[in-house]
């Protein structure tokens, strides 16, 4: 549809509704209480829209919420307290967006979060703790952006990764240590990067992984 803007009361009595799609649309903004009453909802798609920023209250009474996609927006900065009251969120979704950032804070409360994408955006730098909560992460992609390096202890909590995606940004080096906690990783993509070399100890704890991607780089 062409929806440019919603009524904070459009949705005030419906209670009981879990799915909301208002993927492909015109949005550009969204009142704070826009979900107010949507206590009950599992799956939101914001998806394809022109959204510039989120209230932080926005999300605040979602708190079935399990699956949040915010792709293919213009989000440029997300503030600490946005998804803090998503403790049951398991799919988020913030590719295609313009975001530079990440508060540490942001994905704090996310800890039953499975799937995360942050790719095509402009971070060029992670916070060592940005996903220190996040233990049960099985998916995660950084791919598309301008991350230059990684912190050693980025993903020292991630045990659970299966699939890591960092092809597409500025890698130059990789410490030892990176994906030392990564035992159940078996994707990792590094292609398209700058990585000159690689240590021998990088890979030496991912016994399951089975698809290594290092083309395109500078080895």
């Amino acid at each position: 549809n062409q929806i440019e803007t919603i009524d904070k009361r459009l949705f005030e009595t419906c209670f009981n509704l879990t799915r909301l799609e208002l993927y492909k649309n015109k949005l550009t903004t969204l009142e704070p209480d826009t979900f107010m009453k949507l206590t009950q909802l599992t799956k939101l798609r914001l998806d394809r829209n022109q959204i510039e920023s989120i209230e932080v209250r926005l999300f605040e009474t979602c708190c079935n919420l399990k699956y949040l996609d915010l792709s293919n927006n213009k989000l440029k900065i997300l503030q600490p307290d946005t998804f803090k009251t998503l403790t049951k969120l398991t799919d988020l979704y913030l590719n295609n967006n313009q975001i530079e950032s990440i508060h540490v804070r942001l994905f704090q409360k996310c800890c039953n979060l499975t799937r995360l994408d942050l790719s095509k955006n402009k971070l060029t730098i992670l916070d060592p703790d940005t996903f220190k909560k996040l233990t049960q992460l099985t998916k995660l992609e950084l791919k598309n952006n301008q991350i230059e390096s990684i912190d050693v202890s980025l993903f020292n909590t991630c045990f659970n990764l299966d699939l890591l995606d960092l092809s597409d940004n500025k890698l130059t080096i990789l410490q030892p240590n990176t994906f030392k906690s990564l035992t159940q990783l078996t994707k990792l993509y590094l292609h398209n990067n700058q990585i000159e070399s690689i240590d021998v100890r990088l890979f030496q704890t991912c016994r399951n992984l089975y698809w290594l991607h290092l083309s395109y780089n500078k080895l």
